[in-house]
């Protein structure tokens, strides 16, 4: 279990010195306050203005929507109320983000000349503290993408005072483009159980409990949703003495340390709820004591191949409650045998 945490403890450590010193940044959509339809549009397009000009002036590392979507459906709170305060900076704490931009708009109708008056605020999280709170607004006519980017511009000159220049950035020796590698990590425990089938299934079986520890997190340089896991899981088994009467006057068990990595996405269920596929291999360590007439030490090790489902509920913003099923092709002499087994457990994210 020691190499186990070790390795967990590397990945954890694997995250570019770029993406630390950048200040992470985010940006909540801007909100239809009195849901106009006719004006929905607005809201994609002014927060796409935004993040494009805050992106060509200063350098900052940006949550990505998924993350902060599932970060809100999670604690229950509601994307109508992005444009608040409250909602920003409470997004804020649980992101553990630096900095987050919110607003909203809503049109007001001067006798059939129609205006768009936004509210915008710029919240320094770890401060605690409101860094701008203005309003702009401008004709939403055919000149209307005139206003978009005059409220964008206003918003990247109120940022001046807490995000970095970028031309500064570079000049500091720093490249201007955030180099993620891991992102979104959690930490599980598992306990289960588990029996073999197929292969060598007739002469072992498995004993209970299995315990099992894994790291994840996303991996947003492949794709924002790709998620990579590295586990270890052991658990004891023994022969079938009906089936080895050479062994009737003996003890033997073996202890099998499972270390693997795998690929996998979630899927949302619910607000709450998720499914978890991944596929995956590694290697098997067995470590087998033999007492009775006769007292010796074998080890003994080859490959596997897995797929893993985990069905996963959040009971809060940082834990998550986990059901799982894992089936484990083990390819040992050239006899493919599986271990399927069943855990329950938690995640706990940072």
């Amino acid at each position: 279990m020691k190499k186990l945490f070790l390795i967990l403890a590397i990945l954890t450590a694997t995250t570019s010195l770029n993406a630390a010193n950048l200040k992470k940044v985010l940006i909540l959509d801007f909100i239809n306050i009195e849901k106009n339809a006719n004006f929905t549009y607005l809201e994609a397009s002014i927060t796409d203005a935004t993040v494009t000009k805050l992106g060509e002036k200063f350098a900052f590392q940006q949550m990505q929507k998924s993350n902060w979507q599932d970060l809100m459906a999670r604690n229950h709170m509601f994307r109508e109320d992005a444009y608040t305060k409250s909602t920003g900076m409470t997004m804020g704490l649980l992101g553990k983000q630096d900095v987050v931009i919110c607003g909203g708009f809503y049109i007001k109708d001067n006798k059939g000349e129609f205006e768009i008056i936004t509210n915008v605020q710029i919240l320094d999280i770890s401060k605690t503290k409101v860094i701008a709170e203005f309003k702009e607004s401008g004709p939403a006519d055919n000149r209307i993408f005139e206003t978009i980017d005059r409220i964008a511009s206003r918003i990247v000159k109120e940022a001046e005072s807490v995000l970095p220049n970028k031309k500064e950035w570079q000049g500091e020796g720093f490249d201007d483009t955030p180099f993620v590698i891991f992102e979104n990590y959690s930490l599980g425990f598992r306990a289960g159980a588990g029996m073999y089938a197929l292969g060598y299934a007739d002469r072992i079986k498995a004993k209970m409990p299995s315990f099992g520890a894994l790291i994840k997190a996303n991996m947003p340089i492949i794709w924002d949703k790709l998620i990579f896991e590295i586990n270890g899981t052991f658990f004891n088994h023994e022969p079938v003495k009906e089936e080895s009467p050479a062994i009737e006057n003996l003890n033997v068990v073996t202890t099998n340390y499972i270390f693997g990595g795998s690929f996998g996405t979630q899927f949302g269920l619910s607000k709450n709820s998720y499914l978890y596929p991944k596929i995956g291999g590694g290697y098997v360590m067995q470590n087998t004591v033999i007492t009775g007439d006769r007292n010796e030490t074998v080890a003994n090790g080859f490959p596997f191949v897995s797929f893993g489902l985990d069905f996963g509920y959040g009971l809060n913003a940082f834990t998550d409650l986990i059901v799982g099923f894992q089936e484990i092709g083990e390819i040992e002499s050239g006899t493919f045998t599986l271990y399927n087994q069943l855990n329950l457990g938690i995640n706990i994210k940072f």
